[in-house]
């Protein structure tokens, strides 16, 4: 008996790399991290105007965002052919010797993107994915339940957003960093009662 295994609901991951001279983000200030003593004191600044500085790195480097661009188009354009995107909010983010991001998910955006635009080694944390359509039951295939996605210099993953991420344990001693960025769409969606003409929004 012949039987074929199909795997119809699929989630679709991309990675590449991105050649790029660091040395000037690597010097950058503006991080974000994970305990409340790395993240930056928000009370000096509006809301606006924090997101503005901590969270929009990648305006501060055109060169480093139109390289993240044209990587995102291509694997934007094989899935979504006829609709655009724009990137939206960029940051830099930390996770210290014996910390560890807990699983979260990113929101109003559809795609997310982590680059390693560090040094990394063994020690260095790793990026893991949930399989969104995990059934939790022992059934379920363990070595699929998790993505795990290993940190090396000029790595950009790109995965849809609502995937719930997290990293393992920092060790070594030193910390890891990273630089995420989201990607929405601004093309209209007209799918009856939830579509969405961002040109509504501004009259």
């Amino acid at each position: 008996m012949k039987l074929n295994i199909h795997r119809p609901f699929s989630y679709r991951i991309a990675s590449t790399h991105i050649d790029y001279d660091f040395t000037e983000l690597r010097k950058d200030k503006r991080i974000v991290g994970v305990s409340p003593k790395n993240i930056n004191d928000t009370s000096k600044y509006t809301e606006k105007e924090f997101v503005e500085k901590y969270f929009r790195i990648l305006e501060y480097y055109p060169d480093l965002k139109k390289l993240i661009l044209d990587a995102f188009h291509v694997f934007s354009s094989q899935i979504h052919p006829d609709k655009k995107f724009a990137l939206s909010t960029s940051w830099k983010a930390e996770v210290v010797d014996g910390e560890n991001f807990t699983y979260h998910n990113h929101t109003n955006c559809v795609y997310s993107a982590v680059l390693y635009h560090d040094t990394y080694d063994e020690n260095s944390a790793v990026l893991s994915l949930e399989n969104p359509i995990k059934i939790g039951s022992d059934l379920c295939c363990k070595d699929e339940e998790i993505a795990h996605l290993r940190p090396y210099t000029g790595g950009l993953y790109i995965f849809p957003s609502q995937i719930w991420h997290s990293t393992s344990t920092q060790k070594g001693g030193v910390p890891r960093y990273s630089l995420a960025c989201n990607f929405v769409l601004t093309d209209p969606i007209y799918n009856f009662d939830s579509s969405l003409d961002l040109s509504w929004l501004s009259s």
